[in-house]
C-alpha cells in the first residue's frame, strides 16, 4: 500500500507543472527553445556597393555661392543665404577634399577687393586729417569683413589651415593682404605717419585732437607689425626735436635757477 501511495505522488509531481494552480491562474512553464542562448537575431547593414557621387558640377556652384556671399559682405549689401548654409557649403567642400581650392579662391578674391581700395589715398592732394579719416575708416571696414568672412569659413579654418603651417589664417590673410597692398605702398605710408605725427604735435601744443582716430591708427599700425619700422623712429626723431626747440626757447626765457627748476 505504501508502494502504491509513493508511486502516486510521484506521477502527482511529474505532472503538477500542467495541472492548473490553486489560485486559478495557470504556470508556464519555460521551453527549452526559449531557453537556447544566441536565438535572437543579428542585424546586418551593408554599405553601398559605390559611394555617392556629387554632380559634376558641385564645386563650381558652391563656390559661386560662396562668391556671391563675400562680396555682398565687401559692399555691405544684404547676403542672399543663410550663414547656416554657407558655413555647411564649406563644411562640404573641405569633406570633399575641395579645401585648397576654396583657400585658393577665397584669398583672390579678397586681394582683389582689397587692392581696388587703394586709388582713394593716391590723389595729388588731400587735407592730412581728411586722409587719416579716410584710412581709418577703410581699416575698421576691412576688419569687420574679414570677421564675417571668417565665421562662414571657420571649418576651413579650423581644418586645412590648422594642418598646414605655411598657410595663413583667414585673420592673418587679410591683415597681410592690407599691409602688403595699401599701408606698404610708399605714398600711403608717408601719408599715414606724416598725419599721425601731425596729430601728436598738435596735441602737445595743446589742441584739442581726435584721440580715438589716434589711438586706432596707432593700432592698426602695431596690428600690421609695422609700428616700429614705419612710425616709431620717427616719432622718437620728431619728439627729440620738440623737445630741444622746447629746451632752446626756455633757457632763453627764464633765468638758469627757473630753469633748472622746470627741468626738474
Amino acid at each position: 500500500e505504501e508502494n502504491m501511495t509513493d508511486t502516486t505522488n510521484q506521477k502527482r509531481a511529474n505532472f503538477s507543472a500542467l495541472t492548473p494552480a490553486s489560485n486559478g491562474l495557470n504556470r508556464t512553464v519555460p521551453t527549452l527553445v526559449n531557453l537556447k542562448p544566441g536565438a535572437a537575431k543579428k542585424l546586418v547593414i551593408k554599405n553601398f556597393k559605390e559611394k555617392p557621387k556629387l554632380p559634376d558640377n558641385y564645386q563650381q556652384l558652391t563656390w559661386e555661392k560662396l562668391k556671391e556671399a563675400v562680396i555682398a559682405i565687401q559692399l555691405s549689401t544684404s547676403i542672399r543665404y543663410s550663414l547656416e548654409e554657407l558655413y555647411q557649403a564649406v563644411e562640404n567642400m573641405c569633406n570633399h577634399k575641395m579645401a585648397v581650392d576654396l583657400y585658393s579662391n577665397l584669398k583672390d578674391l579678397t586681394e582683389m577687393h582689397v587692392r581696388a581700395n587703394i586709388e582713394q589715398f593716391l590723389a595729388d592732394t588731400m587735407d592730412r586729417l581728411i586722409f587719416l579719416k579716410k584710412m581709418n575708416e577703410c581699416w575698421l571696414s576691412h576688419c569687420r569683413q574679414m570677421i564675417m568672412i571668417r565665421s562662414i569659413f571657420l571649418y576651413l579654418d579650423r581644418t586645412y589651415v590648422l594642418q598646414n603651417a605655411a598657410v595663413h589664417s583667414i585673420w592673418d590673410m587679410g591683415l597681410d593682404l592690407f599691409r602688403h597692398h595699401i599701408v606698404l605702398n610708399t605714398l600711403v605710408q608717408t601719408r599715414t605717419v606724416e598725419g599721425l605725427l601731425m596729430l601728436i604735435e598738435k596735441e602737445r601744443q595743446g589742441d584739442t585732437v581726435d584721440r580715438t582716430l589716434l589711438k586706432s591708427l596707432l593700432r592698426m599700425l602695431s596690428d600690421l607689425q609695422i609700428y616700429q619700422d614705419a612710425f616709431e623712429s620717427k616719432f622718437l626723431v620728431a619728439t627729440e626735436a620738440l623737445y630741444a626747440a622746447e629746451g632752446k626757447r626756455l633757457i632763453q626765457d627764464m633765468e638758469v635757477p627757473e630753469y633748472l627748476h622746470h627741468v626738474d
